[in-house]
């Protein structure tokens, strides 16, 4: 989200794609990949569930999942080793 810092597009996604109130713990870093015609560069952020909102616009299953769960699950051609070792902090 341009324009926005990066922990407010966090907050902001997690609401309306999951219904999730969350705030950001740590940022993780990015992931680039390519879905073309894009070039994606995906910020990730440690982030801690505070709880549910009704506000979500969208209605998708929701699943928690280790963050190499996670990225092996939406983002398989990501170099994921830096993320990892930054989720140990």
């Amino acid at each position: 989200m341009k324009g926005r810092p990066p922990e407010a597009a966090a907050r902001r996604e997690v609401l309306e794609e999951a219904g999730v109130v969350a705030e950001v713990v740590h940022p993780l870093g990015s992931v680039e990949y390519s879905a073309p015609p894009f070039s994606i560069d995906l910020k990730l952020s440690l982030m801690r569930y505070v709880g549910e909102s009704s506000q979500s616009h969208e209605r998708r299953q929701r699943c928690w999942a280790s963050l190499t769960e996670a990225l092996r699950r939406h983002h398989p051609g990501a170099k994921i080793g830096p993320l990892l070792r930054a989720s140990q902090l």
